[in-house]
């Protein structure tokens, strides 16, 4: 299926507007669809049909009437654009080269489009078709919430490197769903490529979640996967300060680590108040929304049987470090990191939904200091009513009174 979005630029509205595809051979026309958050009302009025025009098959599709002039409301969304989809048959297709599709728009009689418009009215779209792969992806973070508790020795030393409590992981795993099975999937899949994008650092460019490791679940599957990035290397976080180490030069932490425990506390002290909370919000960094700081790089799963036990699935997980330099003295934040299929050998076509978000909150531990005094006091007070209670109540039963002795001579 592809999507067209037609606009008109006046100067009045158009009439009898209509838009035509050239349909490459094997390729046939199969039903006009809505798009997006669109809905079958949504495009009713428009209306289209397979046409043969000396033995060339093309789409033909009648646009709204009139086709009023594009323009944009209060929030900027165009309005007045004649959107939908064209569902198309490739099951014929036999060779792998993409195909294209070429689409003309004309505006009835009487046309008062005027010919500097017209210069845009024909576009091409180049698209790959094929069957689609019976994939599926999901992600899954380790742990919702990081909760962190605020240590100062953890900075010495670079101690937090090797916290366990400072790890962030995020797992996807890739599988193929045996119920819609077919004799591509159980002879194998092969090259799927995952596009990671990764929270690395801040929108400043300080290192937020240090990337030490991509890691296979399966041991038996590590021959069957590859990452391609030089940003993983875990050697990096335990020599990155050595200054006669270069071999992590290029892509070590040195920089963000130059920000000292007294850089810190200076700029803790501020005659803002809300400085701490201003930069947390800044820590936040959402890959799904391309925020600065997410670098991308590719893992290749070689091969998945679906007929095999251990080969029908592969999960694989990054591991990180909070980058403990960068984030002390400051507020809670929210990473994002994405999966995403990219790429699929064997001429199939990615399916739809191949991409995943895993989220993670990373929050100080808050203690609430309580007032001892007022405890003390009440617990005290408490005690003397029970005491002035239990003395009224033996009193009544005469508990203090004593029974006297008989007199001599009676």
């Amino acid at each position: 299926s592809s999507g067209i979005n037609a606009e008109y630029g006046g100067p009045d509205n158009a009439h009898l507007s209509t838009l035509k595809m050239k349909l490459p051979p094997k390729v046939f026309f199969i039903r006009r669809t809505p798009v997006d958050e669109q809905s079958e009302t949504d495009v009713s009025p428009i209306a289209c049909s397979e046409i043969e025009e000396d033995g060339v098959n093309y789409v033909e599709c009648f646009l709204q009437d009139p086709l009023g002039v594009v323009s944009r409301d209060s929030a900027g969304n165009e309005i007045n654009v004649s959107k939908f989809g064209i569902s198309l048959d490739t099951t014929s297709l036999t060779d792998t080269d993409p195909i294209q599709l070429d689409a003309t728009v004309s505006v009835g009689s009487p046309s008062e489009e005027s010919s500097a418009n017209t210069n845009n009215n024909a576009q091409s779209l180049t698209l790959k078709a094929g069957r689609q792969a019976n994939l599926d992806i999901r992600g899954t973070a380790a742990t919702e919430t990081n909760i962190l508790k605020s240590d100062p020795l953890l900075l010495q030393d670079d101690a937090f490197l090797r916290s366990i409590k400072l790890e962030v992981r995020h797992t996807v795993s890739v599988l193929i769903d045996e119920k819609e099975s077919t004799d591509t999937e159980e002879s194998g899949i092969k090259d799927i490529v995952v596009q990671i994008s990764w929270p690395l650092k801040t929108a400043a460019g300080k290192y937020l979640l240090y990337l030490s490791e991509v890691y296979v679940k399966d041991n038996q599957l590590k021959d069957i996967f590859d990452v391609d990035s030089p940003l993983i290397d875990p050697d990096c976080l335990f020599t990155y300060s050595d200054k006669a180490g270069t071999d992590c030069k290029e892509q070590s932490p040195e920089s963000a680590a130059s920000t000292t425990i007294e850089e810190e506390e200076e700029s803790a002290v501020s005659s803002d108040e809300d400085a701490p909370r201003k930069q947390s919000a800044e820590l936040n960094t959402n890959c799904a929304l391309g925020d600065e700081g997410c670098v991308k790089f590719n893992v290749t799963i070689k091969l998945l049987k679906s007929g095999s036990i251990n080969m029908k699935s592969l999960a694989f997980e990054m591991r990180s470090i909070i980058w403990l330099p960068t984030i002390d003295g400051l507020g809670d934040f929210n990473v994002t990191s994405t999966a995403e299929i990219v790429s699929v050998g064997q001429n199939l076509v990615i399916p739809p939904g191949s991409e995943v978000a895993m989220k993670t909150r990373i929050a100080w531990e808050t203690s609430k200091e309580k007032d001892i005094l007022w405890i003390i006091v009440g617990s005290v007070i408490g005690g003397l009513v029970i005491l002035a209670v239990l003395i009224v109540i033996l009193w009544r039963v005469g508990f203090f009174r004593r029974k006297m002795p008989p007199k001599e001579g009676y």
